[in-house]
């Protein structure tokens, strides 16, 4: 999610909200005989409130679960999220006195700051990896479908590579039925099939296929580093050996190639994108039940 004019009532809430946290929290630690506690009163409020914006922010998970929910948009509660767990941040130091303290409490704010800096990483990356993809995939299309766009990318140029050899060849028996017609050394007619001699360039033409385009378009992890500056040497030696017609198939060819770079670049950067989750959001519900546990132990005892 981009940061917009549109968190500025979230953000003003979060960060009044803080404001007025922290002055609570300074008049409390002075007046404190023996310090801040968690156990003390106010310490409690302060674990109270931060507890209360961790399960808020878990209910994002919650949402996405049962997107039938009609509270709210998604962007409304992704916004909420973002502040009210930045906020949850001062309210857990408030709770703790900036102090850590048996090995469970040490646990949980190890995770908890474990879980924040993932979101916060998270939530950086957001906001340039976008207009990177816009920017290096001119070709984007939409994530679902990058499997069957690379798998139509194969078969497109196979189709290419295809109808361009038919060509060649086309051309080459027409070539021979008007050496055939009329032979200046004969006055006899030659069969067509007597003329046929292997077209100049063919032979190039399936060596770069082969051993270029169709392997790394078939996802071969040997191929996969290929890019336009690599080929370039092959594609003018295979243009040299053939007729300027064969350039724009071999260019065509080419196209096909860069675009599957493209779409394997959009998958790359939408990895960077969304994989962040898999961490955060898992971490989050661990984080939720140690934290409702230290809540249970601290009341018990």
């Amino acid at each position: 999610m981009i940061i917009d004019s549109k968190h500025r009532a979230w953000a003003c809430l979060a960060g009044s909200s803080a404001g007025v946290g922290l002055t609570c929290y300074i008049f409390y630690s002075r007046a404190a005989l023996h310090g801040p506690s968690g156990g003390s009163v106010p310490g409690l409020i302060f674990g109270i409130l931060a507890y209360l914006a961790i399960l808020f922010a878990t209910g994002l998970s919650l949402r996405r679960m049962v997107p039938t929910w009609r509270i709210g948009s998604g962007q409304s509660w992704l916004r909420a999220h973002i502040w009210i767990s930045l906020l949850s941040v001062p309210l857990v130091c408030f709770h703790a006195g900036f102090t850590v303290g048996g090995s469970l409490a040490t646990v949980v704010t190890a995770l908890f700051m474990v879980v924040i800096l993932s979101g916060i990483l998270g939530l950086i990356v957001q906001q340039f990896l976008p207009s990177r993809i816009k920017s290096t995939v001119p070709l984007e299309t939409v994530f679902a479908q990058i499997n069957l766009d690379l798998e139509r990318l194969r078969l497109e140029a196979r189709a290419r590579y295809e109808r361009t050899l038919q060509a060649m060849l086309a051309s080459q028996v027409e070539v021979a039925v008007v050496k055939a017609s009329v032979s200046p050394d004969t006055n006899e007619k030659q069969e067509p099939h007597a003329a046929l001699t292997p077209i100049e360039g063919q032979q190039a033409l399936l060596e770069f296929y082969e051993t270029k385009v169709e392997p790394y378009l078939s996802g071969d992890p040997a191929f996969q580093s290929l890019d336009r500056e690599k080929l370039q040497p092959s594609i003018a030696q295979v243009k040299v050996m053939t007729s300027p017609e064969i350039d724009q198939s071999i260019d065509d060819l080419v196209s096909i190639c860069e675009e599957r770079r493209q779409l394997l670049s959009q998958m790359k950067l939408h990895g960077w994108l969304h994989d962040w989750l898999k961490v955060h959001g898992p971490l989050s519900m661990i984080l939720v039940i140690l934290v409702s546990l230290h809540a249970i132990l601290a009341i018990q005892y």
